[in-house]
């Protein structure tokens, strides 16, 4: 059995399949600046995340991170009273009290990843990024 097409139906086909595409393109491109979106902000939250996580003592700066901290608590477990260790600059900076700066770095490591967490999932959880991040 032979089928016959007019024109009008070849066209009103067209013009169906170009809404049907234009819509799809418009998702993709709002899904595209949703997740753009989504990772510029991930972004700054981490460079504030990363500046907020430097520590200064006696004229030296020091990255907080899990290592140092580990670092400095093996120091006070095997009865360390004074240490003298690398800044980031590679520096040798002297320590006088290893606890005292243990509990300094210690408080604001877990102040500023706690508030780091509860943005991030503030990001994560507002509507257009939580549906875009299930895709």
């Amino acid at each position: 059995m032979l089928t016959y097409w007019s024109c009008y139906d070849i066209v009103e086909e067209i013009n169906i399949s170009g809404i049907i595409i234009m819509e799809d393109l418009q998702d993709i491109l709002s899904y595209r600046n949703t997740l753009r979106t989504f990772n510029l902000n991930k972004k700054v939250m981490q460079d504030k995340v990363s500046t907020a996580l430097i520590h200064h003592e006696n004229g030296g700066s020091f990255d907080i991170t899990q290592e140092f901290i580990g670092f400095l608590n093996y120091a006070m477990q095997t009865n360390k009273k004074t240490i003298i260790i690398l800044d980031r600059n590679n520096l040798p900076i002297k320590i006088n009290d290893i606890g005292e700066l243990l509990e300094t770095v210690s408080c604001k490591y877990f102040e500023v990843v706690n508030d780091f967490y509860i943005q991030y999932e503030q990001l994560r959880s507002s509507s257009k990024i939580e549906i875009a991040l299930e895709i």
